[in-house]
């Protein structure tokens, strides 16, 4: 599987981080918060943009809450995976 961006985010377990980027004016109705599960790490894109800074550092406490590690990725940066042990390429 290859994703960049929201792409990366849906290989999740789930989405109930990404609260923090919808809207809540108008927030989406959905039937569930689960992702592809293809890995057992939230991934944090765009790391270190300032454009996504308040809403990462709003969403950190709820991802220690949730117990499920948060792999953050810089634009330059993808995580593979290969039998089942997780590298960050540069």
């Amino acid at each position: 599987y290859v994703g960049s961006s929201a792409g990366a985010v849906i290989a999740s377990p789930n989405i109930t981080l990404e609260k923090h980027f919808e809207d809540r004016k108008n927030p989406p109705k959905l039937a569930s918060h689960d992702a592809l599960n293809l890995c057992n790490f939230h991934v944090l894109p765009h790391w270190g943009h300032e454009h996504f800074k308040k809403e990462y550092l709003d969403m950190l406490p709820s991802g220690y809450e949730q117990n499920i590690p948060l792999v953050t990725l810089t634009d330059e940066q993808a995580v593979e995976i290969v039998d089942g042990k997780m590298e960050i390429l540069l």
